[in-house]
């Protein structure tokens, strides 16, 4: 077993120790409800502790992810570790570590651990186009002002690849985060929390709620 593998297994512990502890105190938990007519497509359940954001993702095609982010002062992400299990196979592991313009990743799941190093022209940020509570901390992070445009790299988690990520505030309420698969147009507070969005391309409609039992 290599170090990268141990840490990332170890890692994982944490993870389920934490969605345990969320778990145990439900009405602390905000989900987010991704649906397209009458379907849910997806529920995101997530607590936010300090610098901590814990939550699991858990999709209507038996997908199912987990993440403990550690944010920095300015809401970016500093590090994150993920798993994400499929209906068959074993799960993917990430441990990825956000530094200025450089990421830093070991996945596991496939035949060989893989430990990745990228260099990124914009800070990047993590992205999964099925959370919101990560879209949420984008917002946070970029605080735009209205009629301003931020720009990010997006380290995108479900595609394993990078891209170009802007946000804009169209309103004093309404932010707008574009990406290669389209914009998320979402209502936020002043706090920059996401109270409700749509993402056009998919037909999505996300409601923002209190959680309330097991995920």
């Amino acid at each position: 077993m290599t170090r990268a593998t141990t840490g990332v297994r170890q890692a994982l512990v944490v993870i389920a120790a934490v969605t345990a502890a969320s778990s145990s105190s439900a009405q602390t938990q905000t989900q987010f409800l991704i649906r397209k007519g009458k379907d849910t497509v997806a529920v995101e359940r997530f607590t936010r502790d300090g610098p901590t954001l814990s939550g699991t993702i858990t999709q209507s095609n038996g997908l199912r992810s987990e993440y403990v982010a550690n944010l920095r002062a300015d809401n970016t992400v500093e590090h994150m570790e993920m798993s994400r299990q499929g209906t068959q196979g074993p799960a993917a592991l990430m441990s990825i570590d956000f530094v200025d313009t450089l990421v830093k990743a070991s996945v596991t799941g496939g035949p060989q651990p893989v430990n990745l190093t990228l260099h990124t022209s914009m800070k990047p940020l993590p992205f999964l186009i099925q959370s919101f509570a990560l879209a949420e901390q984008i917002v946070k992070a970029s605080h735009p002002t209205t009629g301003q445009t931020v720009r990010w790299t997006a380290i995108r988690l479900g595609a394993g690849d990078t891209a170009s990520l802007s946000v804009a505030r169209v309103h004093a309420d309404s932010v707008v985060i574009s990406v290669p698969q389209g914009d998320l147009r979402m209502a936020v507070n002043q706090a920059g929390e996401i109270l409700g969005a749509a993402f056009p391309p998919q037909q999505w409609v996300i409601e923002r709620s209190k959680a309330a039992g097991k995920p």
